[in-house]
């Protein structure tokens, strides 16, 4: 049994229309003993990019560039994908999404989202490459040796009912940027937009707004649009849209509208901006420059709370409720091994799988 270590901090937030102060009080959860689930010499993967827990534990391995299902007793029970250009094919997975009994996996380089049953048979491909075209940066490029997290944000989703989230802030020749996201079904009819950019925002990154805007700690304009999907396993027809750098949650039904959003305060995220002002005041080569992301990925469960993870040592998941109120904070530390925001979690178990840098999956103990 995992031994879990609670901390507590206080932060202060201030209520403006009657000037009193509220104290709320932080739960903070520290997870350090875990069970190696896959070890890197056991021959099961080589390198971990995407997690996912359904029944059996679904990993996008980037070595083998296949999607394999490994079940309790740590065995292979099916395997598929591969590289290439023919249908059902793939070069560069950025997203794998489980919904209406499909696996939909997004091609970012070819931009195609293909559509698979359960047991790996191709059904066929959504070309949203067609609809807006290609992407305005090209895709980071991972080598089989790198376990790292894919970068999410403004990519295109899938919901639930296997509709098709097509971000606004993607092409450059895209010049609709009243919203962040349009929806279409399957079949290719827009069903509805959703989302604005926030106020300030801007699309193509200017260097000498950015370091005038970080100089004042100030979220930069190019960030402030970033966002991702995260599908309410409580309800089908509702998302979250994550914005990984503002930060904030907003809460949407597939019709485009709506239904509440809230701005995200706590210790952890302060200090992050504090630490990401404070060093890139101090770079001065801007080429040198990070990605502000607050949140690099995430999921929900089927009482439609969120699970947030930072790319921060150690790995810090912040647990929201269904309304976006935080609940708790989980800081994973796992002796000398680095992990990586990679992650999903077993809700009946109480396990949460995350892969390490050097292509390890740890499971830790939820209590």
């Amino acid at each position: 049994m995992n031994k879990i270590y609670f901390y507590f901090s206080l932060f202060i937030l201030i209520c403006c229309q009657n000037k009193d102060s509220v104290v709320e009080i932080e739960k903070e959860l520290i997870l350090n003993e875990y069970s190696v689930f896959i070890e890197n010499n056991d021959d099961l993967i080589v390198t971990p990019n995407i997690i996912i827990n359904n029944k059996n534990l679904f990993i996008y391995d980037v070595g083998t560039e296949n999607l394999v299902e490994i079940n309790n007793e740590k065995k292979i029970v099916n395997k598929f994908l591969r590289r290439g250009r023919g249908p059902g094919e793939v070069e560069f997975v950025s997203n794998i999404i489980f919904a209406d009994g499909h696996i939909y996996v997004v091609d970012y380089s070819q931009l195609l989202i293909n559509k698979y049953l359960r047991d790996g048979t191709f059904v066929d491909s959504f070309n949203y490459g067609e609809i807006i075209g290609p992407p305005s940066t090209p895709p980071v490029p991972i080598t089989s040796s790198m376990v790292i997290a894919n970068e999410i944000d403004n990519k295109p989703y899938i919901d639930l009912k296997g509709n098709v989230f097509l971000p606004t802030f993607y092409s450059l020749q895209n010049v609709d940027r009243d919203n962040l996201y349009t929806v279409f079904n399957w079949n290719g009819n827009e069903l509805s937009r959703l989302g604005s950019p926030p106020v300030g925002s801007t699309f193509r990154f200017a260097n000498l707004e950015y370091v005038n805007e970080v100089s004042k700690n100030e979220i930069p304009s190019f960030y402030k649009s970033n966002t991702f999907i995260l599908n309410d396993l409580s309800d089908s027809s509702e998302v979250f849209v994550i914005y990984t750098s503002l930060p904030m949650i907003e809460k949407y039904n597939t019709n485009g509208d709506k239904i509440w959003d809230v701005q995200l305060k706590n210790s952890d995220i302060d200090s992050y901006l504090r630490n990401y002002f404070e060093r890139m005041k101090r770079i001065k080569n801007t080429g040198d420059r990070y990605k502000l992301e607050i949140y690099s990925s995430g999921i929900s469960n089927e009482l439609g709370e969120l699970f947030l993870a930072m790319p921060s040592y150690p790995l810090t998941i912040h647990h929201y409720s269904k309304k976006g109120k935080f609940i708790k904070s989980f800081k994973l530390e796992s002796d000398s091994l680095k992990l990586q925001p990679i992650f999903d979690i077993d809700f009946e178990k109480n396990l949460i799988f995350v892969a390490t840098e050097t292509g390890e999956i740890l499971n830790f103990h939820l209590e």
